[in-house]
């Protein structure tokens, strides 16, 4: 991941504090995976200035959770929001959330002439779970429509366009800068909206007339479909609802 900082050239800007990290063992501090270093620790120290040439670091002491939510928020993030009800995880780079099965219209723009003439028709979706971060996008289903709980296995969402892991080819779909809990609507949207355009893995559903009878089927359907037919038709996948969320 590329990191930039932006600062106003306006302001002026002094070196203030420092933040150490120490860690039990030999690997380096993992940033992308801190779980992987659970023996870490964090001091922050004070710059000093004095008739040496150079500043540098004065005592220091813990960084507490106090001192962590006031970084975030100095560096312009949340340290608190509204949880809507369909929230399953909030962290600091990413927000996960389910989706209830629902009839909305859907689009394709491949070489498939049968799915492209699904365009703009209403079919029925499943369940849904969404993994949204910085410029990232995660889409699983769920074979039954209600809450998923942490034990939940998730199942392969049938959509072109995502990997084996269900991260989505963003393409030209527009998606918000940053994963928020006001946000998932529009992370939502952006997906149903984007035009499916071919596929990432060889298979994606059990229908026995594969992707495409699938699709056909759910616009043709007038009645929702069953969980038991969701069941039969949606691939199960080995992770489940807490690995998303920790992993």
């Amino acid at each position: 991941m590329k990191a930039t900082l932006a600062l106003s050239g306006t302001a002026t800007y002094q070196l203030a504090s420092a933040l150490l990290v120490y860690n039990r063992s030999n690997s380096n501090w993992n940033q992308n995976h801190p779980a992987t270093n659970p023996e870490s620790a964090v001091t922050t120290h004070p710059i000093l200035h004095d008739h040496r040439a150079s500043p540098y670091l004065g005592p220091g002491r813990p960084l507490t959770l106090a001192g962590v939510e006031a970084l975030v928020h100095a560096l312009g993030g949340p340290t608190a929001a509204w949880l809507p009800p369909e929230v399953l995880s909030t962290s600091l780079g990413r927000v996960i959330w389910w989706q209830p099965a629902h009839r909305a219209r859907i689009w394709f723009a491949g070489s498939d002439a049968k799915l492209n003439a699904l365009n703009g028709k209403m079919v029925w979706h499943p369940a849904l779970v969404f993994v949204a971060g910085a410029r990232l996008l995660q889409v699983h289903a769920l074979a039954v429509n209600e809450r998923p709980r942490p034990e939940t296995r998730l199942c392969v969402a049938p959509y072109w366009n995502l990997s084996a892991a269900g991260t989505m080819c963003i393409g030209s779909a527009q998606i918000p800068d940053r994963p928020a809990t006001t946000h998932i609507a529009a992370f939502a949207q952006a997906f149903h909206e984007s035009a499916f355009t071919h596929s990432n893995i060889p298979r994606l559903c059990a229908h026995p007339g594969g992707h495409q009878g699938l699709w056909i089927e759910l616009a043709a359907r007038k009645t929702a479909p069953t969980q038991a037919w969701w069941q039969r038709h949606l691939l199960r996948d080995t992770l489940t609802v807490n690995q998303l969320i920790t992993e």
